[in-house]
């Protein structure tokens, strides 16, 4: 799995003092970076090379898993949320990881089992917040067609999306060149 071993090359884009750091640490384990080991991954690649770094990242750092449900066999997902519960609180208090997931059984439980994790099902959040934000979404994403759509076409974009984020940005990538 490159899930741990791709956040902290994102993470070295943002800040390139990262970069020798990382180099560092898979120069000493060239085999760090396809192990199948996830725990040491984490341990060696992400929480050593930041508590190496002088200072903290710049700014706030929100780390995106999108999709974990479509990751792998459960027991590879069960790794890394075990990993993300226990080590989680290890992280600089300026990086932030966003999980995001189909609301399942095993993944559930994981996000349930410590303090620092704040679980939200997306059926909780108002409708109506989510249709303002598919309408910002469609009218920025079809500027370029501005000339053509009104935000009465936006508007009628957005109720044809249902409240679902993938259809508008389907339907963006379809209509714009």
């Amino acid at each position: 799995m490159k899930l741990f071993p791709s956040i902290m090359h994102d993470l070295a884009h943002c800040d390139l003092h990262l970069q020798p750091l990382l180099v560092e640490v898979t120069t000493n384990n060239h085999s760090l970076r396809d192990s199948t080991n996830i725990a040491a991954q984490w341990n060696k690649l992400i929480l050593k090379s930041l508590s190496q770094l002088k200072g903290s990242l710049t700014g706030n750092v929100v780390v995106v898993i999108d999709t974990l449900d479509e990751s792998g066999a459960e027991c590879m997902r069960t790794t890394v949320l075990e990993v993300l519960a226990t080590y989680g609180t290890e992280l600089p208090t300026n990086i932030q990881i966003l999980l995001t997931s189909w609301p399942l059984v095993d993944i559930g439980e994981a996000l349930n089992s410590g303090p620092h994790i704040y679980a939200r099902l997306l059926d909780a959040i108002d409708m109506e917040l989510t249709m303002c934000d598919i309408h910002l979404y469609v009218s920025t994403h079809l500027k370029c067609l501005c000339e053509t759509f009104t935000d009465k076409d936006f508007q009628q974009l957005t109720v044809k999306s249902g409240g679902v984020f993938e259809w508008a940005h389907l339907a963006c990538d379809f209509m714009c060149p």
